[in-house]
């Protein structure tokens, strides 16, 4: 139920395939992994509430959605004389440094059910991954 099979699909073709950071990880779950996915999706969508200045992992918005709104602002403080500053971040691995146990204390004050939490908990400690590259399998990990 919770082995995954992680397969590394190459994003840019003519970049370095001997470069792993030139793979994006796709993830093939079995059905009940995918239906509880989804239920655990449509739970904390309703639990948890996204700032309005997120456009990451929302439906209908992304990167040019960002960038519009980042326009708009700066043309908005520019027509009025007002500097305007800008810091960018580039956060790409951010979630891999992220504790589990920060993240799960964070759901809980946020309202997450704690049987969705168990559920959350038990699935992260006990999921097994094996990389598929070509024919081969890894060992799970």
């Amino acid at each position: 139920m919770m082995k995954t099979i992680v397969v590394p699909i190459l994003k840019n073709k003519t970049g370095d395939i001997a470069d792993q950071s030139n793979y994006r990880p796709i993830s093939i779950a079995g059905i009940i992994a995918k239906v509880l996915d989804s239920l655990l999706d449509i739970h904390l969508a309703e639990t948890l509430k996204f700032h309005d200045a997120q456009f990451g992992f929302q439906a209908g918005l992304s990167t040019e959605t960002a960038i519009l709104s980042l326009k708009q602002t700066v043309q908005y403080y520019t027509s009025k004389n007002t500097p305007v500053y800008a810091c960018f971040l580039d956060l790409s691995k951010a979630f891999d440094l992220v504790s589990y146990d920060v993240l799960w204390d964070k759901m809980k004050r946020a309202g997450v059910q704690p049987e969705v939490l168990n559920i959350m908990r038990f699935w992260y400690a006990n999921q097994l991954n094996c990389v598929r590259w070509g024919r081969e399998f890894s060992e799970p990990y």
